[in-house]
């Protein structure tokens, strides 16, 4: 800020005995004169005042304006690493527009029992299984932890079949 240069306005009493205010003996002339000089000074004075509220003004909103491109710029933020000082942004896609990855198969539904849980869940025949429960692919083991998974959840249900107790 002491870079800051204001245009320099003369302020306070005159050297001039006839601008401090002792104008009783002044003549005609000379008072317009002093008129002149003390509206030029208010005028000079004013539009100093005017810029500096049009300043303040203009740094309002460039204020709020940075504020409004922050929030925007931290909502948008999903993990990714910052980009290293020069380095622009990657022109990734969208997250929304990538196709989910899904599980391998392990397994294709060959009938569905009528009125059975696979049945109420929705399976098909020629359903694909990526996973059953905590089984996977990579874990199935002959589909034998298939059944394992069955067996852990036969018996009566104690729930509405949403997962939430009734």
């Amino acid at each position: 800020m002491e870079n800051l240069h204001a245009p320099t306005v003369p302020s306070g009493p005159s050297s001039n005995a006839a601008m401090n205010g002792n104008s009783t003996h002044l003549s005609f002339n000379q008072l317009q004169c002093k008129k002149n000089d003390v509206e030029a000074q208010l005028r000079t004075l004013g539009s100093v005042l005017d810029s500096i509220i049009r300043l303040r003004n203009d740094y309002k909103e460039i204020m709020k304006s940075i504020e409004k491109h922050l929030h925007e710029h931290f909502a948008s933020l999903n993990d990714a690493p910052a980009p290293a000082a020069g380095e622009s942004l990657p022109s990734e896609p969208l997250p929304d527009s990538i196709p989910e990855q899904l599980d391998p198969t392990f397994a294709r539904v060959n009938t569905v029992a009528p009125n059975s849980p696979a049945e109420a869940a929705g399976l098909k025949p020629n359903d694909e299984i990526r996973s059953f429960g905590w089984v996977k692919r990579s874990n199935h083991d002959n589909l034998r932890k298939v059944g394992e998974v069955v067996q852990a959840n036969e018996g009566p249900r104690t729930d509405n079949g949403h997962g939430h107790t009734a």
